[in-house]
């Protein structure tokens, strides 16, 4: 017989135990088709986990999961159900309202309409200072990405859910929101969980890479990655930096073959 689902609530203050705990998750949808299978996964408060993998294997799934926008079909999910912010592939921002609008709208869902002061605080975090009031066709994808991220840091999230943000953004656009991203995490201290495709970007910006299998998705490595912390661009080329790159395409070369 199948195992029930959990699902605990950890909405407590910070303490010892782990930001949250995934125990032989699995999910089937209901067309029967397995997206994930016994995927274990602990993450501390406060560290930058990136999740790599074949293309659909499951890495959107199992943020979903986190999030709990998905429901597993069996396994523990040990998350918080407040404080989470989802930033999504695109940046899903409303065309006829301002950036400003856009950025204040899960305080206006929340009921509070008076947080001027937070959303514009939020838009300077991810340098889009002057650009408050135009509307996003007349900004460019980073910028675009840049204010969906806005939206996500207004809430003050202590978890951020990012599903391959900058997957769609040139190289230069991307570098310098991964410095972005750095920056934001140093300073504000949330939890992340970072889907991508890129080896390269999985080991520049986290504290550990999580490999996936192919579908249904599992984790085949959990690879600790040893770099100091401030990161800058100068790491990008820091031979230092190649081996680690290296050591998780290894793990993710020896899953695809």
């Amino acid at each position: 017989m199948q195992a029930l689902p959990s699902r605990n609530i950890a909405n407590g203050p910070m303490d010892a135990a782990p930001h949250m705990r995934l125990s032989r998750v699995s999910l089937v949808f209901p067309t029967g088709t397995k997206a994930l299978t016994d995927v274990d996964l602990v993450v501390e408060h406060g560290q930058f986990v990136a999740i790599v993998g074949p293309s659909g294997c499951g890495k959107s799934t199992l943020l979903r999961v986190i999030a709990g926008l998905e429901t597993a079909s069996s396994g523990t999910v040990d998350a918080p159900t407040r404080g989470v912010a989802f930033v999504f592939q695109d940046a899903n921002l409303l065309p006829w309202r301002t950036i400003r609008a856009n950025v204040a709208l899960p305080l206006e869902l929340a009921g509070d309409h008076t947080a001027g002061a937070r959303v514009e605080d939020a838009l300077r975090r991810v340098g889009l200072d002057g650009f408050f009031d135009q509307y996003p066709h007349e900004l460019s994808g980073g910028m675009r990405m840049r204010a969906s991220l806005a939206r996500a840091l207004v809430t003050r999230p202590r978890v951020m859910l990012l599903d391959e943000p900058f997957g769609a953004l040139d190289e230069i656009t991307r570098y310098r929101l991964q410095d972005d991203l750095l920056t934001l995490h140093a300073e504000l201290g949330f939890t992340a969980l970072f889907v991508t495709h890129s080896v390269f970007e999985a080991a520049y910006l986290a504290d550990r890479v999580v490999v996936m299998s192919g579908r249904p998705g599992r984790v085949v490595g959990d690879l600790p990655i040893h770099l100091d912390r401030p990161r800058s661009a100068s790491l990008r080329t820091d031979p230092a930096f190649g081996p680690v790159v290296q050591s998780v395409t290894d793990v993710l070369r020896a899953e695809l073959t």
